[in-house]
């Protein structure tokens, strides 16, 4: 029996949707009650689907609900107060929602609650035993959804914190995954929203906004334009906001400070509805961090090496009333203050022993640019699409670079870089120093740049009859303008012969422009629910043109002032221009343009067939022809060098693809692939210019006139399986074999450490992969998810190395083999806790053919865990451990054990936020990476962040805008 109402001057009206949680459809006649907090009832009412009326003959109407419509209830509040919202229905569970009402901050007296979604009650079969946990994730049809009600995040959460807590999702690299594969792109409300930039939602959006999280195959906008699948999808993840945030103002600011000066601040609004959005960002802090996109929406959190300054704001803005027209536009501007210490250990592989390197460069740099796009898109009526879109950048740049280095046949000492170092430029140098050491070179180098970028783009699409004209057209234009001055010292310890001194300044001037022209039509001869068949022939033609002025003037050609030993300060140069040109260096200076012209002609062919109870198999084939057409004009050494090529160049490609369960047309469920593809490309025409370039005296160019067009080919066999309990498989082998790779083949003079290489065709090297994803939870409430990772490669390669005048009878091969596996467990016991760990392993092992090849091997080792907890008193405790050992380093000082600690305590009142966060506690934290191959290996590593304390302070709001009645 429902209540009488009496409507009075201080009534609130609350208003809302309720959908059931799978079909999202609305719940018809659900019991919604109006509760004090003594739980006793103040007003109750049903919900109702809407009701809509049809024209379905010239004088005939018919009445209808529209259960898509949701739901809706309204209920009287007599004041401002604190209620309780009840939602009962037999067979579905009770949902409970709190609700204020403070009468300063409700407009027009009403209260939208949004979306509320109810849950079907789950039975056992042989017992009525209801089980009251939420659903976390679901299937409908080929969509993966997530509701995002079912997972319990502490208070300030953003959407990548509830991301990395949805089963089988993960950031890899600042890049998200689903169930191994790679979301393309991230939309909100099924719309691009982010122009380009979707990770600012995954590090701005607050994730108690949001409703549901879908990831699917999205139809492209050629699909789109013809009304049938012309194969354009991609993979997205499709966030929903809960209703009565959409319209919403939505926003945070943030600053914080701590010890070592570490700070940061940033700041960030949006609004979104159905016909426009606009969010305004900006990150200020020199803890490293930087937001950067890219065309995935990646952003890396932080930079590991150096240390970084960083001041960004952008803007965007999309409007889009309706189907016929989208205009997007984004803007950007970026200041940026980099510092890095950088060392560095190598050593080269050659036949009768082994040589070594190490160097140390002191680099900073600031940086001031900005960037901005527009983009209009016309559909204005079916089967026509226009777009036109324009791009461009700017950059200003400051660089200054110290930097020493020496190399050596026998290491001196087996200490760390820095204290070799100080060893051999230790004046007067030691003897023992001296007999080992084959070069030293001081290099000190002062830099300032301009750069420059615009880019055109128009597509047009045209369809009739299921089939498709497509034509499309870009333009870039680019720009850099750089003045270089270095003075350089490099010295023969060992030889004792006399050293090179080198005062120089580059004046370089570049400027290229590319165009390209294309036009497709997409044929759809077969189109059946059995069978889809497309034929796609297509034609493209490609410009690009670049003009290179690099003068050299060698300043200390000018005589007295200019020479070693005098005080000359770089960043000068002489007062008269006449005397600049009379120190041109001609023999270093170079002056050139290229032109490159390509023609290609393209055959795609699609065919999707049905098996009979088999699923579906996919056939893809493509056969590409490039004809190229390359010009250089190169003026070195007061001469002009000309050389030409041209060449037909194939392409072809193929897969198959089969998904085997019935109804699983899109392969989310099962889907195994087979892939092949060959790649043809012609050596860069610089590279084949019949001369020595010994600009830089240690590293000496050799042209070949005579290199070979370069293919690969690359097969690969993948396997994805996904279980709707939530266990996914995606594992994958391929194996890519080069012929007439080019490659740089190295001498090495063994006395003064001069490499000599010159660009050879090399056959023989390989490279075989093998990849698996594993993603399982481990109970019933899938809050306990256990993920294994394994890569493991193999290159095979042709040695390159050689020592000055050796004998070369043979080949010689060098092996690498590179295994990393990966075990990480993601476990959710309770509302706000978190808690990840795992470890890991990269090991590498390098072995050559040749006798006195000392095999390598290095190994790292990393183990780490995650805590997210709740304290008493509302506080949260975030914590985190790192602990990395690595072994078989050449440089001593990287072989050890280091433990990083990071932790902070956060508490929320209200919209504000405070947080105290400690960084490297222990003062533990270093950079590293090593890369080894047949020729040699390279160690790096340099100098990170200090550890710190820092405090700060969040202020969170959001504001309902007015709304149309």
């Amino acid at each position: 029996m429902l209540l009488p109402r009496t409507i009075c001057a201080q009534e609130y009206k609350i208003t809302g949707t309720l959908r059931d949680l799978i079909t999202e459809d609305g719940v018809d006649s659900v019991r919604v009650e109006l509760l004090r907090e003594d739980s006793s009832l103040v007003d109750v009412t049903m919900s109702v689907i809407p009701v809509t009326e049809e024209m379905i003959a010239s004088n005939l109407r018919v009445a209808r609900k529209v259960a898509k419509d949701g739901a809706a209830f309204t209920l009287n509040a007599p004041g401002a107060s604190r209620y309780i919202i009840k939602c009962r229905k037999m067979g579905y569970e009770t949902i409970v929602h709190g609700v204020e009402i403070k009468a300063e901050k409700v407009k027009r007296r009403v209260i939208d609650m949004g979306d509320i979604y109810m849950q079907k009650k789950f039975h056992q079969l042989d017992e009525v035993v209801v089980k009251g946990t939420m659903i976390r994730m679901y299937y409908k049809g080929d969509t993966l959804v997530y509701n995002a009600s079912a997972f319990a995040l502490p208070d300030g959460s953003m959407l990548d914190d509830l991301v990395k807590q949805l089963p089988g999702a993960e950031i890899r690299n600042g890049n998200v995954f689903v169930n191994g594969r790679l979301v393309e792109n991230l939309l909100l409300g099924g719309k691009d929203f982010f122009n380009g930039n979707p990770q600012a939602a995954l590090k701005n959006l607050p994730a108690y906004v949001v409703s549901r999280v879908k990831v699917y195959e999205k139809e492209g906008v050629l699909s789109e334009t013809t009304g049938t699948d012309m194969g354009d999808e991609s993979y997205v993840m499709d966030v929903r906001l809960k209703r009565q945030y959409v319209g919403t103002y939505l926003g945070q600011l943030k600053g914080g400070y701590g010890t070592e000066e570490r700070y940061e601040g940033g700041l960030f609004a949006m609004r979104f509805d159905e016909r426009q959005s606009f969010t305004l960002s900006g990150d200020f802090n020199n803890l490293n961090a930087d937001n950067s996109y890219n065309q995935y929406g990646g952003f890396a959190r932080s930079m590991q090496s150096g240390l970084h300054k960083r001041n960004y704001v952008s803007a965007d803005y999309r409007f889009e009333p309706n189907g016929k027209l989208k205009l997007t536009a984004n803007a950007a501007f970026e200041h940026r203050d980099d510092r890095l210490t950088q060392g560095t250990a190598s050593e080269t592989f050659l036949s009768g022993g082994n040589t070594y390197g190490r160097s140390q460069t002191n680099s900073s740099g600031r940086s001031i640019g900005g960037n901005g796009s527009v983009k209009l898109t016309l559909r204005p009526r079916s089967g026509r699409l226009y777009e036109m879109g324009y791009s461009g950048n700017y950059r200003h740049r400051d660089n200054s670079v110290a930097s020493r280095s020496a190399s050596f046949d026998v290491l001196p000492i087996s200490e760390s870089t820095e204290s070799i170092l100080d060893s051999v430029f230790m004046q007067p140098m030691d003897e023992r120093i001296r007999s080992l050491t084959l070069n030293r070179l001081r290099d000190d180098v002062l830099a300032e740049s301009n750069q420059s970028s615009h880019k055109f783009t128009a597509h047009g699409a045209l369809a009739f009859q299921g089939n498709l004209l497509d034509l499309n057209g870009n333009f870039t234009h680019n720009k850099r303008e750089q003045d270089q001055f270095d003075i350089y010292r490099l010295e023969y310890p060992k030889t004792e012969q006399a050293a090179d001194y080198r005062h120089r300044f580059a004046d370089a001037d570049t400027r290229s422009y590319n165009y390209r022209l294309q036009g497709r039509f997409f044929w759809k001869y077969l189109n059946t629910e059995q069978a889809n068949g497309q034929l796609t022939p297509g034609y493209t033609f490609s410009q690009h043109y670049a003009s290179e002025q690099n003068p050299l003037y060698r300043l200390d050609w000018l005589g007295e002032g200019w020479t070693d030993g005098d005080s000359v300060q770089l960043g000068m140069l002489p007062s008269v221009r006449e005397e600049l040109l009379r120190c041109i260096d001609m023999d270093n200076s170079y002056f050139s343009t290229a032109h490159t012209s390509r023609h290609t002609l393209s055959l795609d062919w699609l065919y999707d067939k049905k098996l009979p109870k088999m699923g579906w198999l996919e056939i893809k084939s493509t056969l590409t022809f490039h004809h190229e057409n390359a010009r250089l004009r190169y003026q070195r050494f007061g001469k002009s060098y000309h050389t030409a090529r041209h060449a037909w160049l194939a392409e072809p490609s193929a897969s198959l693809r089969w998904r085997p369960i019935e109804g699983d047309k899109g392969g989310t469920k099962l889907s195994v692939m087979l892939k092949y593809n060959a790649t043809n490309s012609q050596p860069n025409l610089r590279y084949m210019l019949d001369l020595t370039d010994a600009s830089n005296p240690l590293f000496v160019t050799l042209g070949n006139p005579g290199l070979k067009n370069m293919r690969s080919d690359r097969l690969m066999l993948q396997l994805k399986r996904t279980h709707q309990q939530g266990r996914s498989l995606n594992t994958s082998i391929d194996y890519t074999r080069w012929h007439n790779q080019v490659a740089a083949m190295q001498t090495y003079d063994t006395q003064t450490g001069v490499r000599t290489s010159q660009w050879v065709n090399v056959d023989g090297n390989w490279l075989a992969n093998y990849n698996l994803w594993y993603n399982v939870p481990l109970n019933k409430k899938k809050n306990l998810i256990l993920q294994a990772q394994l890569k493991v490669s193999y290159l095979h390669s042709v040695d390159l190395s050689f020592v000055q005048d050796e004998e070369r009878t043979s080949i010689c091969h060098a092996g690498t083999i590179q295994a990393s596996p990966k075990l990480t467990f993601n476990y959710s016991p309770a509302a706000g806790a978190l808690f990840t760990g795992g470890v890991g392993l990269d090991w590498r092992n390098v072995d050559g053919e040749r006798e006195d090849f000392v095999r390598i091997r290095t190994t790292d080792v990393m183990y780490h865990l995650s805590a997210q907890v709740p304290l008493p008193g509302e506080v949260s405790l975030a914590t985190n451990f790192r602990l990395t050992s690595r072994y078989g380093f050449n440089d001593a000082a990287l072989n050890d054990t280091r433990l990083l600690w990071n932790v902070s305590l956060s508490r929320t009142f209200r919209s504000f936020t405070f947080m105290l966060k400690g960084y490297d506690l222990l003062g533990r934290d270093r950079y590293t990476y090593v890369n080894v191959n047949g020729q040699g290996r390279i160690e790096r590593f340099s100098n990170v962040l200090p550890r710190y304390v820092l405090f700060s302070l969040t202020w969170k709001f959001n504001k309902v805008g007015k709304k149309k009645s």
